[in-house]
């Protein structure tokens, strides 16, 4: 006979078990100096903040060239593009409407930049971001920005 279940903890604790976040470990993000035309260092580098994230008062940002953010570690800057990462999943985009929200037609070639991804992904452009991995989409983003690697 199986003991009764305890909602107070049995129920909790089998919970946990099964949808507790996987540990993620510490992630070292590594953004190439790459020069620009003029010779300096890609702004990415500058700023660390490999997904080129515009500046919109992310938690340890400040103004950096070109407006975008700029943060202490590249760590920080991959953060701060994994939230981002995560505030546009719970609003529903597909792949294809994320990435022209991301970098538009105004200042990117954005129909490269979403067959890129898509392709690095293995997906396509309708695809709800909601249904990818946000890590490997963050991934994908920054590689294509500016060939960081995570």
């Amino acid at each position: 006979m199986t003991p009764p279940i305890r909602p107070d903890t049995d129920a909790v604790s089998s919970y946990l078990a099964k949808y507790r976040p996987r540990h993620i470990p510490s992630t070292s993000v590594q953004i190439p100096v790459l020069t620009q035309p003029t010779g300096q260092p890609q702004f990415a580098y500058r700023n660390n903040n490999p997904g080129n994230l515009r500046f919109a008062e992310q938690p340890n940002a400040s103004p950096g060239e070109g407006g975008f953010a700029r943060f202490r570690t590249a760590e920080e800057g991959y953060q701060a593009l994994l939230d981002q990462v995560r505030l546009d999943q719970s609003r529903g985009f597909p792949l294809g409407a994320f990435i022209a929200k991301y970098a538009p037609p105004e200042e990117n070639d954005t129909a490269a930049y979403v067959q890129s991804v898509a392709a690095r992904l293995g997906t396509n452009l309708g695809t709800p971001i909601q249904h990818l991995s946000r890590f490997e989409l963050a991934k994908a983003i920054a590689h294509y920005e500016s060939n960081t690697v995570i």
